[in-house]
Protein backbone atom coordinates (compact mmCIF):
# COMPACT_ATOMS: atom_id res chain seq x y z
CA UNK A 1 0.00 0.00 0.00
CA UNK A 2 0.87 4.09 0.10
CA UNK A 3 3.93 4.47 2.49
CA UNK A 4 5.05 7.72 2.16
CA UNK A 5 4.55 9.06 5.38
CA UNK A 6 6.71 6.11 6.78
CA UNK A 7 9.53 6.63 4.06
CA UNK A 8 9.69 9.78 5.24
CA UNK A 9 10.49 9.25 8.78
CA UNK A 10 13.39 6.74 7.86
CA UNK A 11 14.87 9.15 4.99
CA UNK A 12 14.66 11.96 8.12
CA UNK A 13 16.69 9.67 10.25
CA UNK A 14 19.24 9.40 7.42
CA UNK A 15 18.18 5.75 5.93
CA UNK A 16 19.00 5.05 2.72
CA UNK A 17 15.04 4.18 1.87
CA UNK A 18 14.21 1.53 -1.05
CA UNK A 19 10.08 1.48 -1.21
CA UNK A 20 8.08 -1.37 -2.22
CA UNK A 21 4.59 -0.18 -2.50
CA UNK A 22 0.82 -0.86 -4.65
CA UNK A 23 0.63 2.84 -4.73
CA UNK A 24 2.81 5.33 -5.19
CA UNK A 25 2.18 8.68 -4.14
CA UNK A 26 2.97 12.03 -5.20
CA UNK A 27 5.87 12.96 -2.76
CA UNK A 28 7.37 9.28 -2.36
CA UNK A 29 10.29 9.71 -4.79
CA UNK A 30 11.36 12.59 -2.51
CA UNK A 31 12.64 10.04 0.22
CA UNK A 32 13.25 6.91 -1.78
CA UNK A 33 16.19 6.00 -3.61
CA UNK A 34 14.26 3.88 -5.88
CA UNK A 35 10.32 3.11 -5.73
CA UNK A 36 9.11 -0.45 -6.87
CA UNK A 37 5.27 -0.54 -7.98
CA UNK A 38 3.71 -4.05 -7.52
CA UNK A 39 0.31 -6.22 -6.85
CA UNK A 40 0.55 -8.24 -3.23
CA UNK A 41 2.66 -10.93 -5.12
CA UNK A 42 5.63 -12.69 -3.56
CA UNK A 43 7.44 -13.65 -6.58
CA UNK A 44 7.51 -10.06 -7.56
CA UNK A 45 8.67 -8.55 -4.37
CA UNK A 46 11.34 -11.84 -3.84
CA UNK A 47 12.95 -10.23 -7.06
CA UNK A 48 13.07 -7.04 -6.43
CA UNK A 49 14.43 -8.07 -2.86
CA UNK A 50 17.04 -10.40 -4.77
CA UNK A 51 18.12 -7.35 -6.95
CA UNK A 52 18.39 -4.17 -4.33
CA UNK A 53 19.43 -6.61 -1.12
CA UNK A 54 21.68 -9.79 -2.95
CA UNK A 55 23.39 -10.38 0.83
CA UNK A 56 20.21 -9.94 2.96
CA UNK A 57 22.41 -6.97 5.13
CA UNK A 58 19.43 -4.28 4.60
CA UNK A 59 16.66 -3.33 7.60
CA UNK A 60 13.35 -4.64 6.59
CA UNK A 61 9.77 -2.98 7.50
CA UNK A 62 6.23 -5.08 6.13
CA UNK A 63 3.27 -2.35 6.10
CA UNK A 64 -0.33 -2.11 5.88
CA UNK A 65 -1.86 -4.51 2.85
CA UNK A 66 1.59 -6.54 2.38
CA UNK A 67 1.17 -7.58 6.56
CA UNK A 68 -2.29 -8.84 5.99
CA UNK A 69 -2.15 -10.35 2.24
CA UNK A 70 0.58 -11.61 2.05
CA UNK A 71 2.21 -15.48 3.83
CA UNK A 72 6.00 -15.45 2.93
CA UNK A 73 8.63 -15.30 6.18
CA UNK A 74 11.72 -16.27 3.74
CA UNK A 75 11.13 -12.86 2.48
CA UNK A 76 12.72 -11.54 5.76
CA UNK A 77 15.31 -14.15 5.95
CA UNK A 78 18.15 -12.67 7.90
CA UNK A 79 17.40 -9.23 7.30
CA UNK A 80 17.03 -7.17 10.29
CA UNK A 81 13.38 -6.88 10.88
CA UNK A 82 11.93 -3.28 12.58
CA UNK A 83 8.38 -4.82 12.31
CA UNK A 84 6.62 -8.31 12.63
CA UNK A 85 7.66 -11.80 11.58
CA UNK A 86 4.77 -12.62 8.77
CA UNK A 87 4.36 -15.65 10.84
CA UNK A 88 2.82 -13.67 13.85
CA UNK A 89 1.53 -11.30 11.37
CA UNK A 90 -0.54 -14.62 9.43
CA UNK A 91 -1.26 -15.62 12.97
CA UNK A 92 -2.95 -12.39 14.42
CA UNK A 93 -4.76 -12.23 10.68
CA UNK A 94 -6.84 -15.71 11.45
CA UNK A 95 -9.33 -17.39 13.90
CA UNK A 96 -6.08 -18.52 15.79
CA UNK A 97 -6.06 -14.78 17.17
CA UNK A 98 -9.68 -14.95 18.76
CA UNK A 99 -8.54 -18.25 20.40
CA UNK A 100 -5.63 -16.91 22.34
CA UNK A 101 -7.50 -14.01 22.99
CA UNK A 102 -9.90 -16.40 24.78
CA UNK A 103 -7.36 -18.18 25.88
CA UNK A 104 -5.75 -15.31 28.41
CA UNK A 105 -8.80 -13.62 29.16
CA UNK A 106 -8.84 -10.80 27.52
CA UNK A 107 -12.48 -9.23 26.67
CA UNK A 108 -13.92 -9.49 23.36
CA UNK A 109 -17.38 -9.26 21.23
CA UNK A 110 -18.54 -12.61 20.90
CA UNK A 111 -18.00 -14.06 17.51
CA UNK A 112 -18.91 -16.96 15.29
CA UNK A 113 -17.54 -19.24 12.36
CA UNK A 114 -20.84 -21.35 12.24
CA UNK A 115 -24.20 -19.06 13.00
CA UNK A 116 -24.67 -15.42 13.20
CA UNK A 117 -24.97 -13.88 16.76
CA UNK A 118 -27.96 -12.31 16.47
CA UNK A 119 -29.91 -10.40 13.51
CA UNK A 120 -27.53 -7.35 13.70
CA UNK A 121 -24.02 -8.39 13.94
CA UNK A 122 -21.50 -7.67 11.57
CA UNK A 123 -19.55 -10.02 8.79
CA UNK A 124 -15.68 -9.61 8.99
CA UNK A 125 -13.01 -10.45 7.22
CA UNK A 126 -9.42 -12.48 9.47
CA UNK A 127 -7.80 -10.08 7.30
CA UNK A 128 -9.64 -7.36 7.43
CA UNK A 129 -7.73 -3.50 8.09
CA UNK A 130 -8.79 -0.03 7.57
CA UNK A 131 -12.36 -1.08 7.94
CA UNK A 132 -12.20 -2.16 4.32
CA UNK A 133 -13.66 -5.67 4.57
CA UNK A 134 -16.45 -5.08 7.57
CA UNK A 135 -20.07 -5.34 6.52
CA UNK A 136 -23.70 -5.22 8.05
CA UNK A 137 -25.11 -8.83 7.83
CA UNK A 138 -27.62 -9.15 4.89
CA UNK A 139 -31.13 -10.77 6.09
CA UNK A 140 -29.38 -14.30 4.82
CA UNK A 141 -25.98 -14.93 4.01
CA UNK A 142 -23.34 -18.08 3.44
CA UNK A 143 -20.08 -17.00 5.43
CA UNK A 144 -16.79 -17.26 3.20
CA UNK A 145 -13.73 -19.24 4.68
CA UNK A 146 -12.25 -16.11 5.08
CA UNK A 147 -14.65 -14.91 7.08
CA UNK A 148 -16.88 -14.66 10.89
CA UNK A 149 -19.76 -13.38 12.45
CA UNK A 150 -19.12 -10.51 14.98
CA UNK A 151 -21.59 -9.17 17.55
CA UNK A 152 -21.96 -5.37 16.87
CA UNK A 153 -20.91 -3.67 20.21
CA UNK A 154 -21.88 0.44 20.90
CA UNK A 155 -19.38 2.60 22.11
CA UNK A 156 -16.25 4.89 21.55
CA UNK A 157 -13.76 3.38 18.90
CA UNK A 158 -9.91 3.55 19.94
CA UNK A 159 -7.13 3.32 17.93
CA UNK A 160 -4.10 2.50 20.59
CA UNK A 161 -0.51 2.68 19.15
CA UNK A 162 2.47 1.37 20.99
CA UNK A 163 6.00 0.47 20.33
CA UNK A 164 7.51 -3.37 21.71
CA UNK A 165 10.81 -4.68 21.62
CA UNK A 166 11.95 -7.10 23.81
CA UNK A 167 8.62 -7.63 25.54
CA UNK A 168 8.76 -3.94 26.93
CA UNK A 169 5.55 -1.96 25.76
CA UNK A 170 5.98 1.96 25.18
CA UNK A 171 2.55 3.66 24.96
CA UNK A 172 2.71 6.39 22.05
CA UNK A 173 -0.46 7.32 21.22
CA UNK A 174 -4.59 7.01 22.55
CA UNK A 175 -6.55 8.60 19.24
CA UNK A 176 -10.32 8.43 19.00
CA UNK A 177 -11.29 6.62 15.53
CA UNK A 178 -13.89 7.51 13.12
CA UNK A 179 -15.56 6.54 10.15
CA UNK A 180 -17.00 6.92 6.77
CA UNK A 181 -20.20 7.13 5.97
CA UNK A 182 -20.76 4.41 3.69
CA UNK A 183 -23.95 1.86 4.07
CA UNK A 184 -21.99 -1.36 2.61
CA UNK A 185 -18.84 -0.48 4.95
CA UNK A 186 -20.06 0.95 7.90
CA UNK A 187 -16.63 1.09 9.49
CA UNK A 188 -14.71 2.49 6.73
CA UNK A 189 -11.77 4.10 8.67
CA UNK A 190 -12.13 7.69 7.88
CA UNK A 191 -9.26 8.86 10.24
CA UNK A 192 -7.91 9.30 13.94
CA UNK A 193 -7.49 11.98 16.75
CA UNK A 194 -5.43 12.00 19.68
CA UNK A 195 -7.46 11.26 23.07
CA UNK A 196 -6.17 12.70 26.47
CA UNK A 197 -7.21 9.77 28.68
CA UNK A 198 -7.12 9.78 31.95
CA UNK A 199 -4.78 7.37 34.60
CA UNK A 200 -7.29 4.58 34.95
CA UNK A 201 -8.15 4.11 31.21
CA UNK A 202 -4.43 4.10 30.29
CA UNK A 203 -3.41 1.73 32.73
CA UNK A 204 -6.22 -0.69 31.01
CA UNK A 205 -5.01 0.07 27.73
CA UNK A 206 -1.33 -0.52 28.74
CA UNK A 207 -2.47 -3.83 30.41
CA UNK A 208 -3.96 -5.18 26.88
CA UNK A 209 -1.10 -3.83 25.10
CA UNK A 210 1.03 -5.75 27.67
CA UNK A 211 -1.19 -9.14 27.69
CA UNK A 212 -1.31 -9.29 23.45
CA UNK A 213 2.91 -8.53 23.25
CA UNK A 214 3.54 -11.20 25.92
CA UNK A 215 1.04 -13.83 23.46
CA UNK A 216 3.19 -12.91 20.07
CA UNK A 217 6.33 -11.05 21.17
CA UNK A 218 5.54 -8.40 19.13
CA UNK A 219 7.88 -6.03 17.74
CA UNK A 220 8.12 -2.37 16.52
CA UNK A 221 5.26 -0.03 16.08
CA UNK A 222 2.06 -2.01 16.40
CA UNK A 223 -1.92 -0.64 17.29
CA UNK A 224 -5.01 -2.11 18.53
CA UNK A 225 -8.33 -1.41 17.89
CA UNK A 226 -10.85 -1.54 20.57
CA UNK A 227 -14.27 -0.24 21.79
CA UNK A 228 -14.99 1.42 24.82
CA UNK A 229 -18.20 0.70 26.50
CA UNK A 230 -19.05 3.70 28.60
CA UNK A 231 -22.35 2.31 30.29
CA UNK A 232 -20.56 -0.57 31.30
CA UNK A 233 -16.83 0.46 31.43
CA UNK A 234 -15.79 -2.56 29.44
CA UNK A 235 -13.51 -2.49 26.73
CA UNK A 236 -13.32 -5.04 23.96
CA UNK A 237 -10.68 -5.81 21.63
CA UNK A 238 -11.62 -5.93 17.96
CA UNK A 239 -8.21 -6.20 16.37
CA UNK A 240 -4.92 -5.95 16.24
CA UNK A 241 -2.39 -4.09 13.51
CA UNK A 242 0.82 -5.68 13.75
CA UNK A 243 2.72 -2.92 11.27
CA UNK A 244 2.53 0.86 11.24
CA UNK A 245 -0.48 2.28 9.75
CA UNK A 246 -3.09 5.36 9.37
CA UNK A 247 -1.02 6.49 13.01
CA UNK A 248 2.43 6.56 10.86
CA UNK A 249 2.61 10.82 10.86
CA UNK A 250 0.90 11.70 13.74
CA UNK A 251 2.93 9.21 15.92
CA UNK A 252 6.28 10.94 14.64
CA UNK A 253 4.84 14.25 15.31
CA UNK A 254 4.91 13.48 18.86
CA UNK A 255 8.16 11.18 19.16
CA UNK A 256 10.50 11.97 16.40
CA UNK A 257 13.12 9.94 16.54
CA UNK A 258 11.14 7.00 17.73
CA UNK A 259 13.45 4.15 15.99
CA UNK A 260 16.81 5.68 17.26
CA UNK A 261 16.07 6.95 20.36
CA UNK A 262 13.25 5.12 23.26
CA UNK A 263 13.97 8.02 25.34
CA UNK A 264 10.26 8.48 23.99
CA UNK A 265 9.20 6.29 26.94
CA UNK A 266 9.20 8.34 29.31
CA UNK A 267 7.85 11.49 27.60
CA UNK A 268 3.93 10.37 26.32
CA UNK A 269 2.28 13.38 27.95
CA UNK A 270 4.72 16.12 26.85
CA UNK A 271 2.56 17.68 24.85
CA UNK A 272 -1.50 18.42 25.50
CA UNK A 273 -2.20 19.25 21.48
CA UNK A 274 -4.46 17.32 19.74
CA UNK A 275 -3.02 15.92 16.35
CA UNK A 276 -5.71 14.47 13.94
CA UNK A 277 -5.20 12.38 10.58
CA UNK A 278 -7.70 12.29 7.98
CA UNK A 279 -8.37 9.97 5.03
CA UNK A 280 -10.28 12.17 2.43
CA UNK A 281 -12.46 9.66 -0.18
CA UNK A 282 -14.00 10.66 -3.48
CA UNK A 283 -17.46 11.77 -3.37
CA UNK A 284 -17.51 10.28 -7.42
CA UNK A 285 -15.00 9.23 -10.05
CA UNK A 286 -11.85 11.55 -10.81
CA UNK A 287 -9.09 11.85 -13.56
CA UNK A 288 -5.86 13.34 -12.21
CA UNK A 289 -5.38 15.53 -15.54
CA UNK A 290 -5.26 19.05 -16.23
CA UNK A 291 -6.00 21.94 -13.43
CA UNK A 292 -7.04 18.64 -10.99
CA UNK A 293 -3.39 17.71 -11.30
CA UNK A 294 -2.46 21.38 -11.11
CA UNK A 295 -4.38 21.68 -7.99
CA UNK A 296 -2.50 18.36 -6.28
CA UNK A 297 0.84 20.25 -7.67
CA UNK A 298 0.19 22.78 -5.99
CA UNK A 299 -0.13 21.28 -2.36
CA UNK A 300 3.01 18.91 -2.54
CA UNK A 301 4.94 21.44 -0.31
CA UNK A 302 2.80 21.65 2.61
CA UNK A 303 3.40 18.80 5.37
CA UNK A 304 -0.41 19.39 5.62
CA UNK A 305 -1.05 16.46 2.86
CA UNK A 306 0.50 13.33 2.28
CA UNK A 307 0.02 10.36 -0.31
CA UNK A 308 -1.21 12.84 -2.90
CA UNK A 309 -2.17 10.91 -6.16
CA UNK A 310 0.43 10.90 -9.34
CA UNK A 311 -0.65 12.81 -12.46
CA UNK A 312 -2.85 10.46 -14.64
CA UNK A 313 -4.12 8.62 -11.75
CA UNK A 314 -7.57 7.60 -11.71
CA UNK A 315 -9.78 7.00 -8.82
CA UNK A 316 -12.99 5.46 -8.20
CA UNK A 317 -16.22 6.94 -5.58
CA UNK A 318 -15.38 5.50 -2.35
CA UNK A 319 -11.55 5.18 -2.29
CA UNK A 320 -9.01 7.13 -1.20
CA UNK A 321 -7.73 10.48 -2.41
CA UNK A 322 -4.67 11.72 -0.04
CA UNK A 323 -4.61 11.84 3.78
CA UNK A 324 -4.42 15.52 5.79
CA UNK A 325 -3.21 16.61 8.96
CA UNK A 326 -3.23 18.83 11.68
CA UNK A 327 -3.13 19.70 15.04
CA UNK A 328 -4.68 22.40 17.71
CA UNK A 329 -4.56 23.46 21.32
CA UNK A 330 -8.63 22.79 21.04
CA UNK A 331 -10.56 19.17 19.55
CA UNK A 332 -12.98 21.38 18.14
CA UNK A 333 -10.90 23.80 16.34
CA UNK A 334 -9.21 20.71 15.24
CA UNK A 335 -12.16 18.66 14.07
CA UNK A 336 -12.91 21.96 12.16
CA UNK A 337 -9.79 22.23 10.50
CA UNK A 338 -9.88 18.75 8.89
CA UNK A 339 -13.30 19.29 7.55
CA UNK A 340 -12.22 22.67 6.23
CA UNK A 341 -9.20 21.16 4.60
CA UNK A 342 -11.23 18.52 3.23
CA UNK A 343 -13.80 20.99 1.54
CA UNK A 344 -11.14 22.29 0.20
CA UNK A 345 -9.68 18.90 -1.49
CA UNK A 346 -13.10 18.09 -2.52
CA UNK A 347 -13.94 21.51 -4.01
CA UNK A 348 -11.33 21.96 -6.02
CA UNK A 349 -11.73 18.14 -7.43
CA UNK A 350 -15.21 18.27 -8.13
Amino acid sequence: SSCEDLAKIFFKQNYLVYAICKYESLKLQNYCKKVFRINYNWHELKKILNLIDSENKMEILIGSGFAELLNANDLISVRKNRGNSFKVLNKINSHEFFIDLEHKGINIPEWSIKKPINDKCLIKKFKSFGGTFIKNKPKSYSLKSDEYFQKQISGEHLSIQFFAQNRDIYLLCICNQFHQRNNYKPFLIKGLITKNADINLKKKLLKICEQVTGIYNLNGINNLDLILDVYKNDIYLLELNGRPGLSTNLIFKIHKNIYKDLSFRYNVDKTKKFFGTQIIYSKKSIHIIGKKFDFIQSLRNSNIFSELPLENTKIERNEPICLIHSKSNDINKLKKKLKNLSYIILNNLD
